[in-house]
């Protein structure tokens, strides 16, 4: 994406903030998709190939987006991901909340909770020290993952700027 961004002379526009308001215009066009839809089952089963494609289109701009804006964070976008999912299976331990939707908060004893909020403190202070290697080991359905959970915040918080935007 930088050399596309480059040969196009577009680096003087990819500011964080644009490119992420860029990203969030996005999510809003993934969004669009869903809009009026009600619950949408798993794999699209009665979505048509085009309705696949274009969702496809949006979502690739979205991923495209965040994978620019962690580049201009100087944020290894993997490695935080893997480190994040450490940190929710400590907020969300299966034997807790499996089958539940409820938030951390309504599990967590006090002493779990500020020894997760250190961890992710150090954690996060040590990425922004120092950009970590992507890990090329990653398998399929990992990477799959990662990208889901990603979309799925950049959703929310999407969602939540558009209402906003709207009030």
């Amino acid at each position: 994406m930088a050399t596309f961004v480059k040969e196009r002379e577009w680096s003087k526009f990819h500011t964080p903030r644009n490119v992420l308001l860029a990203l969030v215009g996005e999510v809003g066009e993934v969004a669009e998709h869903f809009q009026w839809k009600g619950e949408v089952e798993h794999n699209l089963l009665t979505w048509t190939d085009e309705e696949k494609l274009g969702l496809s289109e949006e979502l690739a701009d979205v991923q495209l987006y965040l994978v620019r804006l962690s580049n201009l964070c100087g944020i290894d976008l993997s490695s935080a991901c893997l480190r994040k999912m450490d940190l929710n299976r400590k907020k969300y331990p299966v034997e807790k909340c499996k089958g539940s939707a409820a938030k951390y908060t309504a599990y967590v004893d006090t002493e779990n909770t500020s020894t997760t909020k250190s961890t992710a403190t150090t954690t996060t202070s040590s990425a922004s020290s120092s950009a970590l290697p992507f890990d090329s080991s990653l398998s399929s359905a990992s990477s799959t993952l990662i990208m889901g959970t990603i979309l799925g915040i950049i959703l929310s918080i999407g969602t939540s700027y558009v209402l906003k935007a709207r009030s």
